[in-house]
């Protein structure tokens, strides 16, 4: 985020001045000299020093540029004067986003927020402009694009992906620098995409349902990558980044939220996402006092399963289990034992089955034809991921039979 910060003021065109000949060229002079201070005042918002100490050089420096603003005719300087406070307005509003008290910190899997002073119960820990979700929401993106190829994706859902996930390719890829920001501060790759294009990781989830739908995203990346005559690994990213930073709930109706999207995610989580019904800004706020160091969260929700983590986000956790579900051939869905309708699940499925013993039958043959295998492979994330996963389907298997015996 704060790289995208520097960058926002590249193209800057206020300049100090010491050419005073004429009273216009001296209120110009001044003027972008106050912009200039005005600028630098408002980095302080900024909590991250490092960041803060370039984004002041950035300013500096074009605060020494040879051609004053001064030096220009009167429409010219003019011109230069409202760039500058359009900038400077512009800068706020980033600065604005991430508050007094809040850092950005990075992470093994990129960069995230957490506290620096401690956070009191209530207070917006960030805030995203309407404009700046809004121009990255599906329907925006979907109402600016080719709508003769965005009609082949008869689905909904399907058709608004394309939409925003090309909408941010070309904003990484073709905007200009200072509006390319954004798409640029996401990662670099997204390995969870990455890994349904190749066999490897796909065979390690073998036997369960996240193995068919990953094999589908990846026929779905290939061909959306023909159609378009780009690279895989561009249409993967897009997807990626859709998928894993793309908000859609009552609050965002499917959208990239800058700001927002910095926080971790997490079953107990300390932040909410909020709009204010008056602007539309989106912001985050604490649900709960958050003490100094801690990372700031926001909920996944409340029916999260590790299949649907796994493809969306690229990771699996224990913690999920109790979301997870086995569909058996015949349709039946068995749900984990920690899940608290697990035991009326069991009864139910003595009814489906026509009896105890041939629930019985069933569970343990899907026993045999799935194997709980451990799949990690070195320190590869991926893997580690898809062990956990096979392992809460083998609970949820292994669950039943005794529930039967």
């Amino acid at each position: 985020m704060f790289f995208m910060l520097v960058h926002h003021l590249k193209y800057w065109p206020i300049r100090a001045s010491r050419t005073t000949g004429d009273l216009s060229s001296f209120v110009r002079a001044a003027a972008a000299r106050a912009l200039v201070r005005e600028a630098l005042r408002a980095t302080r918002d900024l909590a991250d020093v490092a960041a803060r100490r370039e984004l002041r050089r950035e300013i500096v420096a074009h605060a020494r540029r040879a051609e004053p603003v001064a030096s220009m005719g009167k429409a010219d300087g003019a011109f230069a004067l409202s760039e500058g406070r359009r900038r400077l307005k512009e800068l706020r509003e980033m600065l604005g986003m991430v508050r007094r008290g809040v850092r950005v910190v990075e992470t093994a899997n990129g960069v995230t927020l957490e506290s620096t002073d401690g956070i009191s119960r209530g207070e917006t820990v960030v805030m995203a402009p309407f404009g700046s979700w809004a121009t990255r929401s599906a329907a925006f993106a979907e109402s600016n694009g080719p709508r003769a190829f965005l009609a082949t994706f008869g689905e909904r859902t399907v058709r608004e992906t394309v939409a925003l996930a090309m909408s941010l390719l070309n904003e990484r890829k073709n905007a200009p620098d200072d509006s390319s920001a954004y798409a640029r501060t996401l990662p670099e790759t997204f390995d969870f995409v990455d890994a349904c294009l190749t066999e490897r990781h796909l065979t390690a989830l073998d036997g369960t349902v996240t193995a068919a739908r990953l094999r589908k995203r990846g026929d779905f990346v290939r061909a959306l990558a023909s159609s378009t005559g780009l690279m895989v690994k561009d249409v993967s990213w897009a997807i990626g980044a859709v998928s894993s930073h793309a908000m859609k709930s009552e609050i965002v109706p499917y959208a990239l939220v800058p700001g927002c999207d910095l926080l971790d995610h997490s079953t107990t989580p300390n932040c909410v996402v909020r709009r204010d019904e008056t602007t539309n800004d989106v912001f985050c706020a604490s649900t709960r006092d958050v003490a100094p160091g801690e990372k700031l969260t926001i909920s996944y929700g409340k029916s999260l399963c590790n299949d649907r983590a796994l493809r969306m986000y690229g990771f699996a956790s224990r913690e999920l289990y109790s979301n997870d579900a086995r569909v058996l051939s015949g349709g039946f869905r068995g749900v984990h034992p920690s899940n608290e309708a697990f035991d009326a699940s069991v009864d139910e499925s003595e009814k489906v089955f026509g009896g105890r013993k041939a629930a019985l039958d069933a569970w343990r043959s899907e026993k045999d034809t799935f194997e709980d295998a451990d799949v990690a492979d070195g320190d590869a994330e991926w893997f580690r991921a898809a062990t956990t996963l096979r392992r809460g389907q083998t609970e949820i298997i292994e669950a039943y039979i005794r529930a039967l015996e």
